[in-house]
């Protein structure tokens, strides 16, 4: 019987890992896409001629041993139209942003 009781607390704490490495790793990736999209803003990049490049587009490495989400976000804020690219590496606010904030 407390066999059953200790497989049942290991299995929901284990359960509930899983849950907290999702759900971290979706709130990390909204806080970058946040950051990308406010540095965008502050730099008034709102189109081709005004876009700047970001400095952890260039960042391949993990910091402190952390994942570096940056990346991942800007690739799915580009997809999204939240973000648009420029040849050169530029990037700017797309349509689908409220820029008068």
């Amino acid at each position: 019987m407390i066999q059953h009781i200790v497989d049942i607390a290991i299995l929901t704490v284990l359960i509930a890992l899983v849950f907290l490495i999702y759900f971290g790793a979706a709130w990390r990736k909204r806080r970058a896409c946040d950051v990308i999209i406010e540095n965008l803003k502050k730099k008034g990049a709102v189109d081709p001629a005004t876009a700047i490049r970001l400095p952890h587009v260039d960042e391949q490495h993990y910091e402190s041993g952390m994942k570096n989400y940056k990346l991942k976000a800007l690739e799915f804020l580009i997809m999204n139209n939240v973000v648009c690219s420029t040849v050169n590496d530029r990037y700017y606010l797309g349509e689908r942003v409220d820029t008068d904030e």
